[in-house]
């Protein structure tokens, strides 16, 4: 998107990723027909194409269809026997690496796909000449923007990842897997035991490698967080389809031609009959917001206003050129005193809340903040196809000896 951006200005960057999941889809069949035949990869892109949670990342300008495009461009050189191949491979594991860091270890996996023909060593020394540039380049930024080559642009990561979150994200992960997907995707799983599929176990270990990079992460509550999974969603296709094909075998000629036609055709059907019921193809209006909103607050706010948020605290600093802060990066004991350092310091503090983020916020500085109870009118009210969406009155402090509850314009919020 940077290049992109450099080369072609800012709609250029609305491209990448629409470019690159075409890719992904082509991608899919090549790796297909190269571990198992033509008409297993053709099932495989045919479906990944259609999948709801591919078609809604397509659609959305971030980094899930770029990496996928890249760990399977990775795969395909991978699985090759050409001499020159695994330098190929190492180099899209660097752009995997560049797009999505945490998911490095992933190219363990890939180095012993690597290492399965001969010559081991060579081959392994020229993965690792392509894939060790893109580690590099991400210490090297880590270290110039964030002061080490291990930091994050997250901050710390202690409060992100916790051991007794594995039994909740499995849950989550294996129910959103089969209902965006259908139980048949299931059959992934035995595909080492049936399908006679080349690097099928590597393709399985690359898929529970992944799923171990998010078990421990923060549990979400909405299935467009299974996206932390999609890189490993055409593996699972293609050793799906790889056993559909063997079944195929047990059938005579005419049926098997009919049985590929319809499962092509009633099964993509059945995706995008669940991608609507899930709102997917009004992302676009859903999406209007971030500019919508910013764009208003860059009219009406002051100069000095500094905006509290979470979802929305990119896009207000895009669109409407003010500061701000996360609030739910603000310790929950000092919001009060934060609220009162920033209007002493000359800013004016509004807090922009998305409805879903109204009773995040409520719990979040509920007992330590007169504002936790968001009881008073609106300064501004956004409408979007399905919810109404506010944004609250700037902070003001109480009378003396009142509470916030009493004073209903103790905080100019903008809740959406």
């Amino acid at each position: 998107m940077a290049l992109a951006l450099k080369g072609a200005g800012p709609s250029a960057v609305y491209y990448v990723v629409p470019i690159l999941g075409g890719l992904a889809v082509w991608l899919t069949y090549v790796l297909g027909a190269r571990v198992d035949g033509p008409i297993t990869g053709m099932i495989a892109a045919v479906l990944f194409a259609f999948s709801p949670l591919f078609i809604f990342h397509t659609l959305e300008p971030m980094s899930d269809v770029p990496v996928t495009a890249w760990w399977l461009l990775a795969w395909v050189l991978a699985v090759s026997p050409s001499g020159w191949a695994p330098v190929g491979a190492g180099l899209a594991v660097s752009a995997a690496v560049l797009t999505r860091p945490n998911l490095v270890p992933l190219a363990m996996v890939l180095a012993a796909v690597v290492a399965a023909n001969r010559p081991r060593v060579p081959r392994l020394a020229l993965f690792a000449a392509g894939s060790v540039p893109g580690c590099l380049i991400v210490a090297a930024i880590s270290a110039h923007l964030y002061g080490s080559p291990l930091a994050s642009g997250y901050g710390s990561l202690r409060g992100f990842y916790a051991w007794d979150r594995w039994p909740e994200n499995l849950r989550r992960y294996a129910g959103w897997l089969i209902q965006l997907n259908s139980p048949g995707l299931l059959l992934a799983l035995v595909a080492p035991l049936v399908a006679r599929v080349r690097f099928a176990l590597a393709m399985l270990a690359f898929f529970m490698l992944l799923l171990v990079c998010y078990l421990f992460y923060l549990v979400f509550d909405t299935w467009p967080f299974l996206r932390f999974l999609l890189p490993a969603f055409p593996l699972l296709f293609v050793l799906a389809s790889a056993v559909f094909v063997r079944g195929l075998e047990w059938l005579p000629f005419g049926l098997r031609i009919a049985a590929v036609f319809l499962l092509c055709v009633l099964l993509p059907i059945w995706y995008v009959v669940k991608a609507g019921s899930l709102g997917v193809f009004y992302i676009q209006r859903a999406e209007h917001r971030y500019p919508a909103v910013g764009e208003e607050i860059g009219r009406t706010l002051p100069a000095n206003a500094i905006v509290l948020s979470q979802i929305q605290s990119g896009s207000v600093r895009l669109y409407g050129g003010r500061m701000t802060a996360r609030w739910d990066f603000i310790g929950a004991a000092r919001f009060d005193d934060t609220i009162d350092v920033l209007r002493r310091s000359g800013y004016e503090p509004y807090l922009l809340l998305e409805d879903w983020e109204m009773p995040l916020f409520r719990t979040y500085v509920s007992g330590a903040s007169q504002y936790a109870e968001l009881d008073w009118p609106p300064a501004i009210e956004y409408q979007d196809i399905s919810r109404r969406r506010l944004l609250p009155r700037r902070p003001r402090a109480p009378p003396r000896g009142r509470t916030g509850r009493d004073n209903p314009d103790h905080l100019h919020a903008l809740r959406r």
